[in-house]
């Protein structure tokens, strides 16, 4: 996990009108970092309408290599989102994702990532 220094944000999808996102991290130890974040979005739908869309999440990472275990860092993070509109099917979603990741060299990662994504669904009519 370690500190690694952002150097670019990617791109917006195509359907994605002007997005505006904010990060924060900060590790006072090296071993522990905290990252958050607050974006916004307006997005196309098929329907050509759009909705407004706002979102922000948290992670904490632990990497037991500075402390002379194991080069294994852990990740437990969750995030949520909401639609002003609700999309065409969801109104909001929430997830929250875990990862177990080898740390022992700053040029190579490998690790196991798992997601697990909740959205409230809208009532559709027959």
């Amino acid at each position: 996990m370690g500190a690694r220094k952002i150097t670019e944000v990617p791109e917006a999808p195509p359907n994605c009108l002007p997005c505006y996102r904010g990060v924060a991290a900060w590790a006072q130890k090296p071993w522990l970092g905290l990252t958050g974040f607050l974006g916004a979005t307006s997005t196309d739908v098929s329907s050509g309408s759009s909705d407004f869309i706002v979102g922000g999440g948290a992670a904490v990472a632990v990497d037991l290599k500075p402390l002379n275990w194991p080069a294994l860092g852990f990740l437990l993070g969750y995030v949520s989102e909401s639609a002003n509109n609700g999309s065409d099917i969801a109104k909001r979603s929430t997830g929250f994702t875990g990862a177990v990741r080898y740390t022992g060299r700053d040029d190579f990662s490998v690790g196991l990532e798992a997601t697990s994504r909740k959205f409230a669904r809208k009532h559709l009519r027959p």
